[in-house]
């Protein structure tokens, strides 16, 4: 059975350094790990997108190759022979951090998680401060970024350890004025700049920014089109597990409300049609459904709102103003039963 890499959070690790697109290879000796391998599975990121691939052990050695464009975290998982082995992350995954151009090799010990890394000044320096960042401590972050603005971890700290899974502007903003050019102009960077913009546009109380998609039947349906309602903009897919989970919810509330004034302007970021119209006939989905079949790294609504989650949503008002952003449940219930009372 083929081995996933769950370290997906981790994946938007980037560094500092030229931004042109280079290989990188990783020599590993597996030779000492008590499990015997079959393959090393490994994911990177080239252009914004998750690299998926594998490689085989040939006489407890492998050889990982691939092109970057920006320095990346490298996730690598085990792949056993014994199909019987139950995995556990703290023993099968590692995670080298490589720049374009890197040429590394990994020596694994018991483990493979438990591993000697050299020829990578990027790992060098996470290993450095690896201790104190398992232990917890992150005071030391925001003073390591203005002291190291063109650090191959300074993007990393500022993601995970100063914005975390909520981007608040004010916070992300005076943080990225600190990196350096280089470390601004990595793809991450650039992502970075794009989503601080995108949360001020967003932000409650703001005018809710255009929206155009197309509908089951090919047609372009509009934001503005929803004036004098109150709307709630969903962002969803029917391969995400919580929004699907939450649709029987959803759909109470829309026909609690519609009649009101209600009404839910779905978008969903499929990349394949029959996926989302099969989802929405099995869910019941009563209200406008849109998709223009593009991921949300390139669905341009769910970019210009600076979608890095789902599921999203945004409520508007009857004057196209933002007035709530992610209501869920009985959140949503409450703002509702408060607005229509």
């Amino acid at each position: 059975m083929k081995m996933y890499i769950f370290l997906l959070g981790l994946l938007a690790f980037t560094v500092a350094e030229a931004q042109i697109k280079q290989k990188f290879t990783i020599k590993g000796d597996v030779s000492s790990v008590n499990e015997k391998l079959e393959k090393v599975y490994f994911r990177y990121r080239l252009e914004g997108k998750n690299v998926d691939d594998s490689v085989r052990v040939k006489n407890n050695q492998y050889v990982l190759t691939g092109i970057i464009d920006e320095p990346v975290m490298l996730a690598m998982s085990a792949g056993y022979v014994n199909p019987l082995v139950e995995h556990d992350y703290r023993r099968d995954y590692e995670t080298i951090h490589i720049t374009p151009g890197t040429i590394a090799t990994v020596k694994h010990h018991e483990t493979f998680a438990s591993a000697d890394v050299k020829g990578s000044a990027a790992q060098d320096e996470y290993m450095k401060l690896h201790s104190r960042l398992v232990n917890g401590e992150t005071d030391f972050v925001p003073d390591y970024i203005r002291q190291h603005p063109n650090s191959p971890l300074a993007l990393f700290l500022l993601n995970y350890f100063v914005i975390g899974p909520s981007l608040n502007p004010d916070t992300a903003e005076p943080f990225y004025n600190l990196l350096s050019e280089q470390n601004k102009n990595t793809p991450t960077g650039r992502k970075l700049r794009e989503n601080i913009d995108a949360t001020r546009r967003t932000a409650i109380g703001k005018m809710a920014p255009e929206i155009q998609q197309k509908n089951e039947a090919g047609q372009a349906v509009s934001l503005s089109g929803f004036k004098g309602k109150y709307v709630l903009v969903e962002f969803w897919a029917s391969w995400c597990g919580p929004c699907r989970k939450e649709n029987p919810a959803l759909l109470a509330t829309y026909q609690k409300y519609h009649s009101k004034g209600f009404d839910i302007f779905g978008i969903s970021v499929d990349t394949d049609k029959n996926s989302w119209l099969n989802a929405v006939k099995k869910d019941g989905l009563e209200w406008v459904n849109t998709a223009d079949l593009q991921d949300s790294d390139h669905n341009p609504a769910a970019k210009m709102y600076a979608v890095s989650g789902i599921p999203t949503s945004w409520l508007v008002d009857p004057n196209g103003k933002i007035v709530a952003k992610n209501l869920r449940g009985q959140a949503l219930e409450n703002k509702l039963a408060e607005i229509f009372k």
